[in-house]
Parts: structure tokens; sequence; C-alpha cells
């Protein structure tokens, strides 16, 4: 695997660079997803894990399709991950919509790469996420996890920023 950043203004054509990357790779068989980090409207970083939202969905989309599969790739994180996607509360029994106490981040950042493992078995993974430099923590810190993972498995993780100073 490997990490990629492209870093420039705003309006130079980054994101439909991306967008061509994502393109190819998926008449390649990779895998593709791709997440928006996005400003509060006081500038501030967005919600929580904001910038995985499309996870969610596909996770969503997942269970409608085959709820079998969806079982297998969520295991046991759906009380962990329903506060950050809560378009999975349908798909889960009442039982697991309770997150556990621990309220420290790796067990959260511990499920998202597991999910994320679960959900390509294997497979290249080409994640873009646009717009980095407004990552809240948490999302910060997953794009920090998944570039470690990213050395382990074929993941393929494409950052995009206006500034450098997003770590």
């Amino acid at each position: 695997g490997s990490v990629h950043a492209l870093v420039g203004p705003s309006g130079t054509g980054k994101t439909r660079l991306a967008l061509e990357v994502s393109r190819k790779a998926r008449s390649l068989g990779l895998v593709c997803l791709g997440g928006r980090c996005a400003a509060a409207a006081n500038g501030e970083p967005g919600a929580p894990l904001h910038a995985f939202r499309a996870l969610g969905h596909r996770l969503g989309h997942l269970a409608d399709r085959h709820r079998s599969q969806f079982d297998d790739v969520i295991g046991d994180h759906a009380a962990i991950l329903l506060p950050y996607f809560p378009q999975l509360q349908p798909h889960l029994p009442a039982a697991t919509r309770h997150r556990p106490a621990d309220d420290s981040a790796e067990p959260v950042l511990g499920a998202l790469v597991d999910v994320l493992g679960r959900m390509t078995e294997g497979e290249p993974l080409l994640l873009v996420m646009d717009d980095v430099q407004w990552a809240d923590d948490l999302s910060a810190a997953a794009l920090a996890r998944l570039c470690v993972e990213a050395s382990r498995r074929p993941w393929i993780l494409l950052t995009l920023s206006d500034r450098d100073d997003h770590g």
C-alpha cells in the first residue's frame, strides 16, 4: 500500500484529478471509497468522523442488499460505530445500540480499520479524502491510523488539502 497527498490552493484541480484517479482505479478493480472533511459554520472542524460518512452509507447499502455479508463486516463493532454512522441503526438489533463505556478513540479507530479490512477482504482499496485541512480530531486520528495500515495492506490513501500544515 501507499499514502499520497495532493496539496495546493483551492481551485487548482486536486478534486478533479482525484475523481479521475478514482474512476481509473475502479475500472482496474479497486474498491474505491471517498470522503470529505467539512468545516462547521463557525469555521471549526465538523462532527467526529464526518469525513467517513460515505463508509456509513456503504455499510447501510450492504445491510439492505446482503445482510449476512453486512453482519460479517460489522462484526462486534456495531455499538462502537453507531454513534458516528446513525444510518446503521435500523439494521442493528436493539441490544447493539448501546455504546460501550470506553470513550477513548482507540476502540473507534480499531473498529474503523477492522471494518474497512473486512469490507475489502484483501482486495485493493483506494481511499480518497478531500479537504483534510478541516478534519476533526477523530477523523485526523483515523487518517493517521489508515496511513500506518496502508503499509500493511493493499490500500492506497490519497489525501487532498489546500494547505500542508494538516500533519
